[in-house]
């Protein structure tokens, strides 16, 4: 009982518990609204690559920016034309890209 009181007590406990799901809203394919959102691996106008609590997902399209991010909350909204949304395992992480900061400051 003390070990599960020491853990809710914990800071990023609740954080993490609440963000164990995920989900992808798609708004007639040119806005999608994702929750869950760990970290933007890479993001261009063609694809981003992005770290979810249920592995990293990829989506595909054209025009594409990110008009909101927060990671604290794991949200992400994207505005543009989205073709293809695919989900892989996180173990691909460091092969897919470096992150969001290695794109700012290239």
């Amino acid at each position: 009982m003390n070990d599960r009181r020491t853990m809710m007590n914990e800071p990023n406990y609740a954080q993490k518990a609440s963000r164990e799901k995920q989900n992808l809203y798609i708004e007639n394919r040119q806005k999608a609204v994702l929750t869950g959102v760990i970290n933007v691996d890479s993001f261009n106008e063609e694809e981003m690559i992005i770290e979810t609590d249920l592995g990293m997902l990829t989506i595909k399209g054209a025009n594409m920016h990110i008009n909101k991010l927060s990671l604290e909350t794991g949200d992400l909204v994207i505005d543009g034309d989205i073709n293809i949304c695919e989900y892989s395992e996180k173990k691909d992480i460091k092969a897919k890209g470096k992150g969001i900061l290695s794109n700012l400051f290239k």
